[in-house]
C-alpha cells in the first residue's frame, strides 16, 4: 500500500513538471510572436508634420518612396488633443517639372475629397501618380473635442520616370507631330490637336478626374480635363485661346482664335461615338459662333451678351464643315427648293429642314452652318442676281430675298457694305483676306489684300561705326564677332499696316528708358552707353493681326531665344552689351520663328544655400525656391544669403543655434550657423538694408521639426522656434515690392516658450 502511494506521488510530480515546461514554452512562444509583431510594424521613409497654434495637436503624414504608376499609401495620424480625430485628403494637384503652376488633378468640390473620416486615431489614403513632375498633397485633421477645426499639411513630392513623361513633354511631342503633319495654319493645327485629343481619352462618368494630367496620363476626364488639355496643346502650338466657363449649365469649353477671329470649340461634346446622324458629329462643335454654341448650352447666351466678354465669336469661316466643303454639299440638297422660290420672286419663305427629327441641339447648329454656306453663294432669279439671306432654325430654314427690279417693303435693292474685317492678314509670302458685311441683310463678301513688300524695318547705332542702313523682316542689324555694343535703335512699321510699333531699351547706367514709337530713337548717342535689353510691342489694328517677335545677340550669352509682344529680350544685372538684333512680324497665333525658352537673362533677386546634415552645402536656389530637404528629418546647420548685384542695398541675417542661441548678424553671403559641429539651426531673422529696404519687403518661412511649414515672417521677424529644441529642415526666401501682398499666410511664423 505504501509502495503504491509513493509511485502515484512520483507520477504526479512528473506531470506537474511537464505542465510547467509546457507553460514556459507557450510563454516563450507568445513573447517571440509579440516581438515579431512589434518588429514588423510599418516604418516609412518620409514624413511631414503640422502643429496647431496651441501646440497641442500634431498632424503627421508618412509615406514610402513613390513609384510612378503604382499606388502610394499615405499613413495619416495625429497625436495630442483628445486622441480621436477625423481626417481628410484634398484632391492632389500637379505641376510640370521646374514650374510652379499647379492644377488640381481631380475635382476638389465633390466625392472623397470633401469627406472626412469617422473618428479614429489614423487613416490610410492611396493615390497613384502618373506623370513626371511635382505633386502637391494636403491632408487635414479635425479634433472637435480640442476645438481644432483647421490643421493641414502641405507636402510636395517630386517624381520622375521616362516611362511616365510629364504633361508638358506629352504636349510638346503632340505639337511637334502636329506641325510636321499640317500646313501650319491656325485652323489646321487647331483641328489636328482637337482630333488627337479625342483619341487620348474618354469621358469620366464618375466626374472625378478634371485636369490635363488626367486627360493625358490617365486617359479619362470631365469637361474641365478636355478644356485644360486642349488649352495647353493650343498654347504650345502658338494659338491664342481662352476658357469659356458656363456656370449656368455646369460646363466648360475653349474659345480659340484662328486666323484673327474667335471661335467656340467643345471637345467634350465632340467626343461622341453616336452614329445617328448623316454627318460627322465628332466635329459638330468645332468652330462655332457664340449664337450656335448657345443652342447646345443655353446659359452661354447670358455669358456672351454680358459686358466685358472678350472672345466674341461671330464667324463661321473656320468652321469644320465650311472648311472641308461639307456645308456646301448640304446646300445642294436644298438648291431646287430655293430656286423655285426665287423664280417665283418670293421675298419671304421657309423650307422645312431635312434634319428636323434630330434633337434641336444638333439640327439647330447644323442648320446654322448650312445657312452660312447658303449666304456665301451667288443666287439668281431669271438671270438677274438676287440678294438672298438665310437663317437656320432647328426645324426649318427662313429666307429673305430682294430682287433688282423690285424693292419690297423693308428690303433693299443693293448691298451697303461696312468697312470690312481683315480675316487673314497679308504677309510677305501670301495674300490676305478682308470680309465685308452688308449692313442691310448681313450678306458677306470677301476681297484679297495684296502681299506685303515689307512689314517692319529697323536700324542700330553701333560702337565705332555709327548708324547702319535699315534692314527688315528678320534680317540682322548690328555686328557679329566684333564685340561692338549697340547704342541706339530706330524701328518703323510698313505704311501698309494700320497701327504703331513701340519700344523701350535698358541702357547702361540708366536702366529702362521710357517708351518711344514709330521711328524715334531709343538708347543714346554720343554717350558710349551700351544697350542691355529691349522690349517691343504693337498697337492698333496691326496688334490684332500680328505678333511681333525679336531676339538679340548678347555679350557672352550669344543669340538668345525669341521674345514676343513686349517681353524683355537681353539681360539685366549682368552689365552685358547687346551686339545685334533681329525683328519680324508673324501672323497672329502662328508659330514663333524659333525657340522662345530663354529670351531674357536676369540675376535672381535673392539667392541662398544651406548646409544640411549628412549632405553638406547644397546648390544656391533663388526667389522662393526651397533650400534644405523635405520628409528626410535632416537639420539645417548653416546658411548663406545674397542679393542680386543689380539691387542697390544689402542683406543681413542671424540664426539661433543649438546650445549657442542667437548668433551675431551676418551680411551679404557670409555664413551664419556652424560648420563641423553638428548643431541645428532653430530660428532665423533676415533684414534688408539701404535702398533695397526702401523698395522691397523680404519674406521668409521655414520648415520646422514637428511643426511643418510655418507662416511667412517679414523684415527681421523671427522664423522658427525658441525653447522647443526643434531643428529647421528647409527655408524659402523671396523679395516682394514694398507694401504688396505677402506670398502666403503670415500666421504662426515663430513659436517661443
Amino acid at each position: 500500500m505504501t509502495k503504491k502511494t509513493d509511485s502515484y506521488g512520483f507520477v504526479c510530480k512528473w506531470i506537474v513538471k511537464i505542465l510547467i515546461a509546457l507553460a514556459c514554452i507557450l510563454i516563450f512562444t507568445w513573447n517571440n510572436n509579440t516581438l515579431k509583431v512589434n518588429a514588423e510594424e510599418t516604418t516609412y521613409a518620409h514624413s511631414d508634420t503640422a502643429t496647431d497654434a496651441s501646440g497641442n495637436v500634431v498632424l503627421k503624414v508618412e509615406w514610402n518612396e513613390p513609384v510612378l504608376g503604382q499606388p502610394l499609401t499615405f499613413h495619416v495620424s495625429a497625436t495630442g488633443g483628445s486622441g480621436t480625430y477625423q481626417f481628410n485628403m484634398e484632391a492632389p494637384s500637379y505641376s510640370n517639372p521646374n514650374e510652379n503652376a499647379y492644377e488640381s488633378v481631380a475635382d476638389p468640390s465633390r466625392g472623397e475629397w470633401i469627406e472626412y473620416s469617422k473618428e479614429c486615431s489614423y487613416q490610410d489614403y492611396t493615390f497613384t501618380m502618373t506623370a513626371s513632375g511635382t505633386y502637391n498633397f494636403r491632408f487635414h485633421v479635425i479634433d472637435k473635442k480640442s476645438r481644432v477645426y483647421f490643421l493641414r499639411t502641405n507636402t510636395y513630392i517630386k517624381v520622375s520616370d521616362k516611362n511616365y513623361p510629364s504633361v508638358r513633354s506629352i504636349v510638346e511631342t503632340a505639337v511637334n507631330q502636329c506641325k510636321s503633319e499640317t500646313d501650319g495654319s491656325d485652323y489646321a493645327k487647331a483641328l489636328w490637336l482637337h482630333d488627337w485629343l479625342l483619341q487620348q481619352l474618354d469621358y469620366d462618368n464618375s466626374l472625378k478626374w478634371s485636369s490635363a494630367e488626367s486627360a493625358l496620363t490617365r486617359r479619362t476626364g470631365t469637361c474641365q480635363a478636355y478644356e485644360s488639355a486642349y488649352s495647353q496643346l493650343l498654347s504650345a502650338a502658338g494659338i491664342e485661346n481662352a476658357e469659356t466657363r458656363d456656370t449656368y449649365d455646369g460646363h466648360t469649353w475653349n474659345a480659340v482664335k484662328m486666323d484673327g477671329q474667335w471661335y467656340q470649340v467643345d471637345c467634350t461634346w465632340d467626343d461622341s461615338n453616336n452614329k445617328y446622324y448623316s454627318f460627322d458629329n465628332r466635329h459638330l462643335y468645332f468652330g462655332l459662333t457664340d449664337e450656335l454654341m448657345a443652342i447646345a448650352h443655353p446659359g452661354h447666351e447670358k455669358i456672351y451678351t454680358a459686358d466685358g466678354y472678350g472672345t466674341r465669336s461671330v464667324s463661321l469661316a473656320d468652321n469644320y464643315f465650311v472648311q472641308n466643303g461639307e456645308a456646301a454639299k448640304w446646300v445642294e440638297n436644298y438648291r431646287d427648293r430655293i430656286q423655285t422660290q426665287l423664280e417665283a420672286k418670293t421675298t419671304d419663305f421657309t423650307i422645312s429642314a431635312d434634319n428636323s427629327s434630330y434633337p434641336p441641339s444638333i439640327s439647330g447648329i447644323q442648320n446654322g452652318i448650312l445657312a452660312y454656306a447658303i449666304n456665301q453663294m451667288d443666287w439668281f432669279s431669271n438671270g438677274s442676281k438676287a440678294q438672298l439671306y438665310a437663317i437656320g432654325k432647328a426645324t426649318q430654314l427662313e429666307f429673305k430675298v430682294s430682287y433688282n427690279e423690285n424693292k419690297p417693303a423693308g428690303g433693299h435693292t443693293q448691298h451697303v457694305w461696312d468697312s470690312g474685317v481683315v480675316v487673314k492678314a497679308p504677309t510677305l509670302d501670301s495674300e490676305g483676306i478682308i470680309r465685308y458685311t452688308c449692313t442691310q441683310c448681313s450678306a458677306t463678301k470677301e476681297e484679297t489684300i495684296n502681299k506685303l513688300t515689307e512689314l517692319i524695318s529697323y536700324r542700330t547705332h553701333v560702337q565705332d561705326i555709327g548708324w547702319q542702313e535699315y534692314v527688315s523682316d528678320g534680317e540682322m542689324s548690328g555686328t557679329s564677332g566684333q564685340s561692338k555694343k549697340l547704342e541706339g535703335i530706330n524701328i518703323h512699321l510698313s505704311s501698309d499696316l494700320e497701327g504703331s510699333v513701340e519700344y523701350q531699351t535698358h541702357v547702361q547706367d540708366i536702366g529702362w528708358q521710357g517708351w518711344v514709337s514709330n521711328g524715334q530713337m531709343a538708347g543714346t548717342t554720343g554717350q558710349s552707353k551700351r544697350l542691355e535689353a529691349i522690349r517691343i510691342k504693337l498697337n492698333g489694328k496691326v496688334a490684332d493681326q500680328y505678333d511681333i517677335y525679336y531676339r538679340v545677340h548678347c555679350q557672352d550669352f550669344g543669340w538668345l531665344d525669341w521674345a514676343k509682344n513686349g517681353e524683355p529680350s537681353g539681360s539685366e544685372g549682368y552689365s552685358k552689351r547687346l551686339e545685334a538684333i533681329e525683328i519680324r512680324l508673324v501672323s497672329k497665333g502662328q508659330a514663333a520663328p524659333g525657340s522662345t525658352d530663354r529670351p531674357f537673362v536676369t540675376e535672381a533677386m535673392v539667392s541662398y544655400r544651406t548646409h544640411v546634415q549628412d549632405i553638406g552645402w547644397q546648390e544656391y536656389v533663388s526667389d522662393g525656391e526651397m533650400s534644405g530637404t523635405s520628409g528626410q528629418s535632416k537639420r539645417l546647420e548653416a546658411i548663406n544669403i545674397r542679393l542680386s548685384s543689380s539691387i542697390n542695398g544689402g542683406i543681413q541675417y542671424r540664426t539661433q543655434i543649438q546650445d549657442i542661441g542667437w548668433q551675431d548678424w551676418k551680411e551679404n553671403d557670409q555664413m551664419s550657423g556652424t560648420a563641423g559641429q553638428s548643431k541645428r539651426l532653430e530660428a532665423i531673422q533676415i533684414n534688408l538694408t539701404g535702398h533695397a529696404a526702401e523698395k522691397y519687403d523680404i519674406y521668409y518661412r521655414v520648415h520646422c521639426q514637428d511643426f511643418g511649414w510655418l507662416g511667412w515672417a517679414k523684415n527681421g521677424e523671427a522664423s522658427g522656434s525658441e525653447g522647443y529644441a526643434k531643428r529647421l529642415e528647409a527655408i524659402e526666401i523671396r523679395l516682394v515690392l514694398k507694401g504688396h501682398a505677402a506670398p502666403g499666410n503670415t500666421d504662426n511664423c515663430f513659436y517661443k516658450r
